[in-house]
């Protein structure tokens, strides 16, 4: 988990919050990327990859094609380029007629490896009912009971009218049932599943049935999104819509677990985005491709709950000191992320000059160092930089390195690839800012301010 103080007030407000209301799980594909199921841009990357098989087959035998046979072929060659990801799939379906749905039963089969340590925490910390957007069961079969007595455990898919009705009646009930929704079909029945461009719209835009069960279930139960990156442009707006309706609040319902690369200044942003546009409140946890900060959050998260209700049990305060279990107790996810991140008060913001002070203020860092050189162009007002970060005896450079600009910039990160122990970056620029550079191989943060180089123009170094 990033402990940074924003993100540890979050968390805070999560525990009590599970405690108090507890949330609806909405569990998105990054929970069964352990289980070995794919991300939906990674069944994306599957199906092109079997399209251009077929494409290949097929440019054996170019006799048959006609002209617009071969435009065709050449725009099947350029799909995976194509940004809107709900076409790909209508076109990866269109392409592949009948075997469309065998492909997806295929890959969204059960497995047989038992269930990935981010199924199990989610299913200790026992949440309200669970909604997902995944196909596979394997998140299913990691909930349901193992033996009788208990909550009965109810699975079913939204487009099933009478369950979703008892689903709603039972949200204000003490009936002891908790739900396991497929909103977007399953497995089993691959053309009832939501996923390319003409599923979408039939049952998002052609009917409002859908949207309006969802905006009355998020208007009126808290939800924590787990392995949700909230992408999909239907959820999105549904959020927009409850927000509009219900107001900003102080302290959001809705709760995001959302990975993150450690940028200080985008944890900020993208807070302020999701709060104030969506009523999400974020928590953050460090990025990586096996998800594996984000099973220590769950972990963390499950660990402060029971800290906070032993201690009201005992009725030690009405309300615990949390700060306490995050400082001294120190469970072992957040142990183990202590030893590589110290916890820093917040920064400020220079708006003038964004990054002064946020990348640790130092241009040479763990055997790694970021210089900068500065000259006139041909126009007076303005001056070509040269950016660099290389490796010292200490440490051997590899990797990319990410740039962060002044965000007057076009583009304000940029990565370069480090070739012989050196990134290297050029551009042209009015006047002095303080640049970041972010090595990825080691998370290494260097900060140069231009303004400080002696050998810079006046000029340049005055703006």
């Amino acid at each position: 988990m990033i402990l940074s103080d924003q993100n540890r007030d979050a968390f805070v407000t999560l525990v009590h919050s599970m405690l108090d209301e507890p949330p609806i799980l909405f569990a998105g594909a990054g929970t069964s990327v352990a289980a070995g199921y794919p991300t939906w841009a990674g069944l994306l990357d599957k199906l092109d990859a079997e399209l251009q098989k077929r494409r290949k087959k097929r440019a054996l035998f170019p006799g048959w094609q006609s002209e617009r046979d071969r435009v065709r072929e050449d725009y099947l060659g350029y799909l995976k380029s194509v940004p809107d990801l709900l076409w790909r799939a209508e076109e990866y379906r269109r392409e592949m007629g009948k075997s469309f749905d065998s492909i997806l039963k295929d890959i969204f089969k059960p497995r047989k490896k038992g269930s990935p340590a981010i199924a199990r925490v989610i299913a200790d910390l026992n949440f309200k009912h669970v909604l997902t957007t995944n196909y596979d069961g394997s998140l299913e079969k990691a909930l349901r009971p193992q033996k009788p007595g208990g909550r009965t455990f109810a699975v079913i898919e939204w487009t099933r009218r009478s369950s979703v009705r008892q689903f709603f009646r039972d949200l204000h009930s003490n009936r002891p049932v908790q739900y396991f929704v497929y909103l977007h079909g399953r497995y089993r029945s691959p053309r009832n599943m939501v996923f390319t461009d003409g599923q979408y719209v039939n049952r998002y835009i052609l009917s409002d049935d859908a949207n309006k069960k969802l905006i009355a279930l998020f208007m009126t139960q808290p939800i924590l999104f787990v392995g949700f990156s909230l992408d999909d442009p239907q959820f999105n707006s549904l959020f927009r819509v409850v927000n509009a309706h219900l107001g900003a609040d102080a302290t959001p319902r809705h709760f995001i677990l959302m990975a993150s690369e450690g940028h200080a200044e985008k944890e900020a942003a993208m807070e302020g985005l999701f709060r104030d546009k969506y009523g999400i409140q974020p928590i953050f946890f460090q990025y990586s491709k096996d998800h594996a900060d984000l099973v220590e959050t769950l972990v963390a998260l499950k660990d402060a709950i029971k800290y906070v209700k032993r201690e009201r049990e005992a009725a030690v305060t009405a309300k615990p000191n949390l700060l306490s279990f995050w400082d001294e107790q120190k469970p072992l996810a957040l142990r183990r992320a202590l030893l590589t991140r110290k916890r820093t008060a917040k920064k400020q913001v220079d708006p003038e000059d964004p990054h002064k002070g946020q990348f640790g203020g130092l241009s040479e860092r763990d055997g790694f160092r970021l210089t900068a050189k500065v000259r006139p162009t041909r126009n007076p007002d303005w001056f070509e930089i040269f950016l660099k970060v290389t490796g010292t005896a200490r440490a051997k450079l590899t990797g990319p390195v990410v740039f962060y600009l002044h965000p007057t910039f076009s583009q304000g990160k940029i990565e370069a690839t480090s070739r012989g122990g050196t990134a290297k970056l050029e551009l042209e620029a009015y006047g002095a800012f303080t640049v970041g550079a972010l090595i990825r191989s080691t998370r290494t943060k260097l900060e140069l301010d231009l303004a400080d180089l002696p050998d810079a123009p006046p000029l340049f170094r005055d703006r």
